[in-house]
């Protein structure tokens, strides 16, 4: 879950267990995933979840997914010569 994103916003905590987002019932952190991919951002659903033994209804309007940062390039993608002795004999 990402500081401030749609969850935090809508209220959803660390700890919290998805139950349901609509009428999709939420058995792992794949069927999440699938289940949120499926939805356009912007769109509100209703989130069921369990909290500390008490069951809730929160809304949360799904928010456009981040971009993954790219991985720093290998020493060897920098470009210049790092190669051995190509010395004058």
């Amino acid at each position: 879950m990402l500081q401030g994103g749609p969850a935090d916003k809508a209220g959803i905590k660390p700890g919290d267990i998805l139950m349901n987002i609509n009428d999709d019932a939420i058995t792992d952190t794949t069927r999440l995933l699938n289940v949120v991919a499926q939805i356009k951002p912007g769109t509100s659903v209703k989130v069921h979840l369990m909290r500390k033994s008490k069951e809730l209804d929160v809304n949360v309007v799904i928010g456009k997914r981040p971009m993954q940062p790219k991985s720093p390039q290998s020493p060897d993608d920098e470009g210049g010569d790092q190669g051995g002795d190509q010395g004058d004999e």
